[in-house]
């Protein structure tokens, strides 16, 4: 039997990848169905990506309602040597958050007018405030600029639609 090309091989990873996307870590027939390849190749495919680290993990979208909080975004420009990336990438802000009961869902470094955005959850804008006064005080000769907001009605997270983004939309109108 014929080993297929690394182009074949990357284009069947992708349609698994874009089913996955789709649907998260569903039952594997289902994505073995929708990608068109049996369960076993998919099932191959998805360790191999695990262990390559293709695929970074998996989690559940979760209403920040039913943990009484609220998601913010905060974009900051920070002036980045070896020593604030290392700490921006390390963790050293999700541990420093942690500690006043706020979880950072995701931390990017970016390329335009800021070059740092994080997404928190919080209790309210007090709590955001005690977030960012915690981020201005590890950076205090780095940290140039930061802007904050209020997400209000998360459309789609993860690639997964808000189930209730009709009705959550509706209060604004």
């Amino acid at each position: 039997m014929a080993k297929n090309s690394r182009k074949q091989i990357r284009q069947d990873t992708e349609a698994v990848l874009r089913v996955m996307q789709e649907k998260g870590k569903n039952d594997l027939q289902k994505i073995s169905e929708k990608a068109g390849f049996s369960r076993q190749k998919t099932w191959r495919m998805i360790k191999k990506l695990e262990e390559n680290k293709g695929i970074w993990g998996y989690t559940a979208v979760i209403n920040p309602e039913l943990l009484n909080k609220k998601n913010y975004l905060l974009m900051m420009n920070i002036e980045c040597d070896k020593d604030v990336y290392t700490k921006m990438a390390n963790g050293k802000i999700e541990s420093l958050l942690a500690e006043i009961g706020i979880t950072v869902q995701d931390n990017y470094y970016t390329h335009g007018e800021y070059n740092w955005m994080l997404k928190i959850s919080a209790d309210d804008t007090r709590h955001l405030t005690v977030a960012c006064n915690v981020i201005m005080n590890e950076f205090p000769d780095s940290l140039t600029d930061i802007e904050t907001m209020e997400v209000m009605v998360p459309i789609k997270v993860h690639n997964i639609g808000n189930p209730k983004v009709k009705d959550e939309v509706k209060q604004f109108y």
